[in-house]
């Protein structure tokens, strides 16, 4: 089975969307996590890939309106090193050299879609805060990172068909965010 050209039927948008919603919600719950595991980077990354997706999906149906399509969301990117091990790792780029970015929400998807890289950021081995990823074509040149709390607003900003921007708040040793009730 061939899903080239796959485009989702209007009757079944809402159920796409609420996937997707989700998604978003499950994401959010690992600001409260503090044990990252197999099982869980497994399903963040079905998450991701699914949301960004579906996300490019809905799109090319012509199912998301032009106020949506339009948002652009600032990534952080990182060039390609000098001497790149060409071991396709993270530590092929200069890490401390990050600069940013707009891309479309197409292009964003696109790179997930496509990416060649992909790695979650747990900095402590417990708590997601991001992702670095790129695609086949961007990975050549540079890497990007986008905060997990963006991918959430990225999400809702879907499913709500207007900007969602959360704010991430750290208390003490832990953060969270408040899902709107829209």
């Amino acid at each position: 089975m061939c899903l080239r050209g796959f485009m989702i039927d209007s009757r079944l948008k809402r159920y796409w969307l609420m996937e997707l919603e989700q998604s978003a919600t499950s994401l959010e719950k690992l600001y409260r996590s503090n044990d990252w595991n197999d099982d869980l980077e497994f399903s963040v990354e079905k998450s991701i890939f699914f949301g960004f997706y579906a996300i490019r999906k809905l799109k090319e149906s012509g199912l998301l309106p032009n106020n949506v399509i339009s948002f652009n969301w600032k990534i952080t990117t990182y060039p390609k090193a000098d001497n790149p091990k060409k071991n396709k790792s993270i530590n092929d780029y200069q890490l401390f050299s990050g600069g940013s970015k707009q891309l479309s929400l197409e292009d964003l998807c696109n790179q997930f879609v496509h990416s060649n890289h992909f790695s979650p950021f747990v900095p402590d081995n417990q708590v997601c805060v991001g992702f670095f990823f790129a695609s086949d074509r961007e990975s050549k040149k540079e890497l990007y990172y986008l905060q997990l709390v963006s991918v959430i607003n990225i999400f809702l900003s879907v499913v709500h068909e207007k900007r969602v921007t959360l704010e991430l708040v750290h208390k003490e040793a832990e953060f969270s965010i408040k899902l709107p009730n829209t």
